[in-house]
């Protein structure tokens, strides 16, 4: 019978050994990248919503390639760059003013048949758009005036719109909306310029404006195909006071983020970085003024003001009476964390 036989105690040369793997496990693997998975489970559970996803992201890219094909064929027709400047100031005034009114009749009107309104005046501006550019001398004050019109149409129906999720999704799936939202408008925000850009220099503005025509057009299928969503019964009727309301509501709303900088992180806005400053940034000129504010909280997703704001209705019952049902939602262990930190 064989003996096994031991190392050989002339031989000084240690075995050969093997590198540890670095490969993670299976199980670590698939939890690591199930962090990064989106969650479309309000694409799934909600007919309506699956409806107005398509439609605002398929409008949204095609408002996109307008958004850069527009500046484009004006400097084009007019080798100014103050023309080009004064393009954007033009949308300035009615972006901010019609965001306002278009709170106050949120608040009064469907808002589904508020948002098809403003799209299909939107997509009548497209039109016009791809005619003006067929034109043998495309004429400059259409695209000021189309402009001015994209610009109050985006702020009329965009409170109508940000506020018709939470009437789709339970309060437990804002997060995902939130989310979900935020890849089709990245999507949109990369793939529509780019693409505008090109067909325009490459064969023309018209059809560009074209194809921003005809997401217009699948849009407003879409919404078409939705159900109604009637306003509450004891809605009030937009009036001066209201929008006056919307203002004292933003001028709260800036105190309480001002007391709680974590938020304005989470929320995304442009930190005025200060290394002085408790989180390396100064909260008060980070926050703009109020009137600005009040555009800038309309701008915010829904979704996302409800997942980040609601385990804090307590407090902002005592500070902003009857704000309760605007922040309804769960995600009270982010903000405990957070202010733990303070």
């Amino acid at each position: 019978m064989d003996t096994p036989q031991g190392h050989n105690p002339a031989h000084l040369t240690p075995d050969p050994v093997g590198e540890p793997s670095r490969e993670l496990p299976n199980n670590t693997r698939r939890g690591f990248l199930s962090a990064f998975a989106l969650d479309v489970t309000p694409l799934k559970i909600s007919r309506d919503y699956r409806l107005l996803f398509t439609s605002q992201t398929i409008a949204f890219f095609g408002s996109m390639m307008s958004f850069v094909v527009l500046p484009w064929q004006m400097y084009q027709l007019t080798h100014s760059s103050l023309a080009v400047g004064l393009l954007g100031a033009a949308e300035f005034v009615p972006l901010i003013t019609m965001a306002f009114i278009g709170g106050a009749l949120a608040d009064y009107v469907d808002r589904r048949r508020l948002v098809l309104l403003a799209e299909s005046l939107m997509a009548l501006g497209s039109a016009t758009l791809v005619v003006n550019s067929l034109l043998p001398h495309p004429k400059v004050w259409v695209l000021f005036l189309c402009a001015v019109a994209f610009a109050a149409l985006n702020g009329l129906k965009r409170p109508s719109l940000e506020a018709l999720i939470p009437k789709l999704l339970r309060p437990d799936l804002m997060p995902s909306a939130a989310a979900l939202r935020s890849v089709g408008g990245t999507i949109g925000g990369i793939v529509g310029p780019a693409l505008g850009g090109v067909l325009a220099a490459a064969i023309g503005p018209a059809l560009a404006y074209s194809i921003d025509f005809s997401t217009f057009a699948i849009s407003l299928f879409a919404l078409w195909s939705m159900r109604a969503t009637p306003p509450p019964t004891a809605a009030d009727r937009p009036s001066l006071r209201s929008i006056a309301e919307g203002l004292r509501y933003a001028k709260q709303v800036r105190a309480f983020l001002l007391k709680h900088p974590l938020l304005i992180i989470e929320l995304g806005f442009c930190l005025h970085l200060d290394p002085t400053q408790p989180y390396g940034f100064d909260p008060e000129k980070t926050l703009p003024c109020r009137f600005w504010f009040s555009e800038k909280l309309r701008s915010l997703d829904t979704a996302l003001l409800q997942a980040l704001l609601a385990a804090t209705v307590r407090d902002l019952k005592e500070e902003i009476p009857g704000l309760g049902e605007v922040v309804a939602g769960a995600r009270e262990a982010h903000l405990c964390l957070g202010e733990g930190e303070q």
